[in-house]
């Protein structure tokens, strides 16, 4: 099974709070988060983490080196 990344997840890697991800999710800017359980966790899995990354480092401005990339690539 592939592994799905929370918001803190997402957020720990780019350096930013999960609640940034989340804005930027509520404000469409990066691709929208599947919800699970009752309490309606939103995740995101390997390929739309990437085009987060990709949105944080080519459009947001954040530093998101390449090794980052390559570790959600291996997950």
């Amino acid at each position: 099974m592939e592994k799905l990344w929370s918001a803190n997840e997402i957020g720990a890697l780019i350096g930013i709070s999960g609640s940034t991800v989340k804005l930027w999710q509520d404000q469409k800017l990066i691709p929208e988060a599947t919800r699970l359980g009752r309490l309606k966790k939103r995740v995101w899995g390997k390929y739309k983490v990437r085009l987060i990354l990709e949105f944080a480092r080519d459009i947001a401005g954040y530093p998101v080196p390449d090794r980052i990339f390559e570790q959600v690539k291996r997950s």
